[in-house]
């Protein structure tokens, strides 16, 4: 898995709302943007290359389309190992979408040292990979539109700590609406 697949699996989430149909009678609507990529990805956290680092989001989702931020540069920043894992997972995302739910988040029931990425989190969606593993998808409201989101982060997690003692939701459905 590069980061053109990841690329490739992001594009295909473009240009549409999935509203998820979540039990207790909710719904959640989602919709994923350009400006999204480079954070779920993390890149930003690659502090030794400049071009994604000094340019913004929908930027470095066109230099990805070009192939000038690529799995060569990527692979040799020294901080590389920090998104590995949600290079390696990426793929996940659409899975995830049709997994569990976390409502309501409350970030006071994780570890301080952990809060400050989760700040803007209202829920989480994640999926299991194995017994200690989850990938998480983080999703924030947009301002003054409860139950519209964006995407805010993607991590994989080797431990239950953002889901201990969270409110669970199964997500009965996902009806996917071309924008």
């Amino acid at each position: 898995m590069g980061i053109k697949d990841c690329f490739n699996i992001y594009n295909k989430l473009l240009n549409k709302k999935y509203v998820l149909h979540i039990e207790g009678n909710m719904q959640l609507e989602i919709t994923f943007s350009k400006h999204n990529l480079k954070h779920l990805l993390g890149l930003q956290k690659l502090k030794d290359i400049n071009i994604v680092t000094e340019n913004k989001a929908p930027v470095v989702y066109n230099l990805i389309k070009k192939n000038i931020v690529n799995d060569k540069l990527i692979c040799g920043s020294q901080y590389y190992s920090k998104i590995e894992e949600r290079i390696l997972y990426f793929y996940l995302i659409p899975t995830i979408l049709q997994s569990k739910i976390i409502v309501d988040f409350d970030p006071s029931k994780i570890p301080d040292s952990y809060k400050s990425k989760l700040q803007e989190t209202d829920y989480i969606l994640y999926h299991r990979i194995d017994s200690t593993t989850n990938a998480h998808l983080t999703l924030s409201e947009k301002d003054e539109q409860k139950h519209k989101c964006y995407p805010e982060t993607f991590f994989v997690e080797h431990s239950q700590m953002y889901l201990t003692g969270q409110d669970f939701k199964d997500i009965l459905n996902v009806e996917i609406i071309e924008l």
